[in-house]
């Protein structure tokens, strides 16, 4: 964390107006172009920030010493109408697993991570949540989709809270640089599954909420929910940004109350 602290710094720094502004008058045509220059070098450090940051965040959550720690800060993130980070997303994972009626396997949401595609167990389901990268230079917000293998009617499953599916997401890739129709035919052969079944309604109309439509999504499937259940009673907007959260924080807190005490 105070590695994260000291790059922030930096990145404040590069932000400070007297480091903006170009020695040549306002009006002048070299100054404005070394102006934009300099604003279009501090976006780059801000993306790379990001990046690092989210890195390090994988790396922590990958160590078993320290991952509780970190992903129980990360899990009231929840209580913020913000985006929701990987942390929490892998920490609601543990919390479903724990309930052995859906293995989520969250490495599709971290950076420099591989997803792991678990091995079928009896008629329990399996949950990929993936993350679609925006890119180098922020030109779109990531966004965050799952599947649902259900072995018991061999069917795939594919959830994007804003309704578009795998074809229309075309060549856009995740942040481990595969193709969303990639992983579905990697599930698809693995699993020899039989359908697949997308949803085309749009139930998420903001840029942050991505992260709550997937974890309901994943916690109302492992709680025998199905597909066409959650289509017809989708999170609603208020919800989202309100109560699912805490629900959400609840049912993990439920499972873990030892280091949620901590």
């Amino acid at each position: 964390m105070g590695f994260d602290l000291e790059l922030l710094e930096i990145v404040r720094g590069i932000n400070r107006p007297s480091l903006l502004k170009s020695e040549r008058p306002a009006g002048d045509l070299e100054g404005r172009k070394m102006a934009n220059k300099t604003g279009a070098n501090r976006n780059i450090l801000v993306k790379i920030f990001h990046v690092i940051t989210d890195s390090l965040r994988s790396l922590l959550y990958s160590s078993k010493k320290t991952s509780q720690k970190a992903t129980l800060q990360e899990l009231y993130t929840f209580r913020q109408s913000s985006y929701v980070g990987a942390g929490a997303i892998g920490k609601l994972a543990e919390a479903i697993n724990s309930d052995k009626q859906m293995q989520v396997d969250s490495n599709g949401i971290f950076r420099m991570c591989r997803i792991q595609y678990p091995k079928v167990e009896g008629n329990k389901l399996i949950g990929i949540p993936v993350v679609l990268d925006g890119g180098f230079f922020g030109l779109a917000p990531d966004h965050i989709v799952t599947f649902v293998f259900d072995p018991k009617s061999q069917t795939l499953e594919y959830y994007d809270s804003k309704g578009l599916t795998i074809e229309e997401r075309g060549d856009a890739k995740t942040i481990q640089g595969k193709t969303l129709k990639e992983i579905a035919d990697e599930m698809k052969a693995k699993y020899s599954a039989d359908t697949l079944m997308q949803n085309s309604a749009r139930h998420q109309r903001d840029i942050h909420n991505c992260g709550i439509y997937v974890s309901d999504y994943l916690l109302r499937r492992s709680q025998g929910e199905s597909f066409d259940d959650i289509q017809k009673a989708p999170l609603t907007f208020a919800a989202a940004n309100g109560q699912r959260r805490q629900d959400l924080i609840d049912y993990v807190e439920a499972k873990f109350p030892h280091q949620a005490r901590n």
